[in-house]
């Protein structure tokens, strides 16, 4: 029973090294979750080959092998959801249940000590695992996927503290794993099966995780993380569809960064991306969470203002070009704003008005905001 537990279980070390080397960005959670698995396998291997000379290796080794995989486990969930304490703090917070395990003989005299403290250990560790687990794992990637992994880890730190009353109860004979009692199998299987959920579970939340990095890789654009040009006409596709439907206001205002070229000519083109990521930056700290903004290529720039008046548009453009001189951005602003209107045949008709008030912004000498009336119907 123990050799089979003990090889199944490597084989989930196995995969997550496989995992580790594919997925650079998650290595180190990965890494540390296939150190988990492989020293717990190893544990129980070295707990199948104990005998009546009790060597440490094969009793206390073997508590002190499976407890810091536990510690590596809990390790690697704080990393892979980048939360939890330090590598000291968690050392100091094992220390008092391995101690025990590192001085302790391995004679049955003292073996009932050495149970409870490898039983207390792994619960402890199990149960602030599935603390730390809940609130950030609902919050990344909700209910469901937080209810699939925090139960199960309770469940094992549920189990391994019976373990440890179930020694307290039965003081001062000693009940160790290698025994072959119904509640040793039990805890056996559960062993088996928590490693099983703990894989299968991360791996999704994993997948998932990478999954959204690649959709938002798709819709942002590399330099000033703002949208693309794809993923702004999604959703100014969806703003306009609303707009038509509740006649909300819908204001767009498009932005060009006046004589940029000059920049890049000037100073190279890293000065002129570090002045795109400062715009970018600009738009961030002052446009409001359903505001959206993207680039539309070059030094030009789309922002869609649901519910947003045109006064209050035109006030916000006016500050965006007065802050580009008051934060030294290095260019001035040309903002060309109109509202959409219900008789525009598309939303690309707004878009083309917009930046037919940009172009006047610039042939009036750049640097100011211009704004261009809907159709009568808007």
């Amino acid at each position: 029973m123990l050799w089979l537990v003990a090889f199944q279980i490597g084989l989930h070390a196995l995969a997550w090294l496989v995992a580790a080397r594919l997925l650079r960005e998650e290595r180190q959670a990965l890494l540390n979750w296939a150190g988990f698995n492989a020293l717990l396998a190893l544990g129980l291997l070295l707990c199948g080959a104990r005998d009546g000379e009790r060597s440490w290796w094969v009793y206390n080794g073997v508590n002190v092998l499976t407890l810091l995989g536990f510690g590596l486990m809990r390790r690697g969930v704080e990393q892979f959801l980048r939360s939890g304490r330090s590598d000291l703090q968690q050392a100091l917070q094992l220390a008092p249940w391995l101690l025990p395990l590192l001085l302790l003989p391995p004679s049955t005299e003292w073996a009932h000590w050495r149970v409870l403290a490898a039983f207390g250990g792994q619960a402890f560790v199990m149960a602030v695992t599935a603390w730390s687990l809940a609130r950030p794992m609902h919050r990344e990637f909700g209910r469901w996927a937080q209810l699939g992994l925090v139960l199960p880890t309770a469940v094992i730190a549920g189990l391994n503290a019976s373990a440890a009353l179930r020694q307290v109860a039965a003081w001062p004979v000693p009940q160790e794993i290698q025994l072959g009692t119904q509640f040793n199998q039990g805890l056996l299987y559960a062993y088996l099966a928590g490693t099983a959920c703990f894989g299968v579970g991360f791996l999704a939340v994993v997948t998932q995780r990478l999954t959204h990095r690649l959709r938002e890789a798709s819709q942002r654009d590399a330099l000033t993380g703002l949208l693309n040009r794809r993923a702004l006409s999604e959703y100014l596709e969806a703003q306009w569809h609303r707009h038509l439907r509740r006649r909300y206001p819908l204001a767009l205002v498009m932005v060009d960064l006046d004589h940029f070229k000059q920049v890049n000519d000037s100073n190279g083109h890293a000065a002129g991306d570090a002045v795109l990521r400062r715009t970018a930056e600009l738009f961030r700290q002052h446009l409001r969470r359903e505001d959206l903004v993207g680039r539309m290529g070059g030094e030009e720039f789309l922002m869609v203002l649901p519910d947003t008046p045109q006064d209050a548009a035109l006030a916000l453009a006016e500050r965006l070009r007065q802050l580009a001189h008051a934060q030294a951005l290095g260019v001035s602003m040309s903002l060309g704003l109109t509202m959409a209107s219900v008789d525009d045949g598309t939303a690309e008709e707004a878009v083309k008005r917009a930046d037919a008030a940009l172009y006047r912004a610039k042939a009036q000498g750049r640097d100011r905001v211009v704004c261009i009336e809907p159709p009568p119907g808007g």
